[in-house]
């Protein structure tokens, strides 16, 4: 199953539900899941975390796998491509920032709908950390 290799897949966007990230590419992963690629479209996502200066000077981009709730009963792996800045502000200590968004805030693993999940699971469904 592939979608749209060719640039922002609205659809897909929506059905994804995390709100900063656009959808540019769905892949079928052979095991009954589905690859997800994104890239940023937050433009507050350009801003640096320590100063709030809108960065304008790219260094490159890396990929990240935030893990994030299945999507229409299939699981979802998420790589999103998203860019360095450089932070121009002079009186700022920060030299680089990766983009962030609120539902994948800086340093985090998962998005904040799974880690919803998951914690309604341990406290209203009876579950242990490990099982949610």
């Amino acid at each position: 199953m592939d979608i749209d290799d060719t640039g922002i897949n609205e659809a897909a966007t929506r059905l994804l539900g995390l709100e900063g990230v656009s959808v540019t590419q769905v892949k079928d992963d052979g095991s009954g899941g589905s690859t997800v690629y994104v890239v940023t479209s937050d433009d507050s996502a350009r801003a640096c975390p320590s100063c709030g200066v809108v960065a304008t000077r790219l260094k490159g981009y890396r990929t990240s796998r935030p893990r994030h709730l299945p999507c229409g009963g299939r699981p979802v792996s998420i790589h999103w491509r998203k860019a360095r800045w450089y932070c121009t502000e002079p009186a700022c200590e920060r030299g680089s920032f990766t983009e962030a968004i609120r539902q994948v805030p800086t340093g985090m693993r998962t998005t904040r709908a799974l880690r919803q999940a998951a914690g309604a699971a341990v406290c209203d469904g009876s579950r242990t950390v490990v099982q949610a």
